[in-house]
């Protein structure tokens, strides 16, 4: 199912928004007129997917520094040594 973000009016006029989950808008505005309410507009909400690593997005001078952490980090799970975390 994909959700839907819409914007309807309810039965007093006033002007509700909200997200609904449904197969297609289609769909959606069927499911928002069944709970009576008049339907302006349905878009797919588009989902940004986080991102693991908060990384600029143009190189910088710590550029070079990352990818040697990232390569001593690879070489020591490769070699056994584990890691274990710890939360402050």
């Amino acid at each position: 199912m994909t959700v839907f973000t819409y914007q309807a009016f309810n039965s007093t006029a006033e002007k509700i928004t909200g997200t609904i989950a449904a197969d297609s808008p289609r769909e959606a505005r069927e499911k928002l007129r069944a709970q009576g309410l008049l339907v302006e507009s349905v878009t797919e909400q588009k989902i940004k997917q986080a991102s693991v690593w908060n990384l600029p997005e143009r190189p910088g001078r710590y550029a070079s520094q990352f990818a040697s952490a990232i390569r001593d980090l690879s070489t020591l799970l490769s070699t056994g040594i584990g890691l274990e975390y710890q939360q402050a």
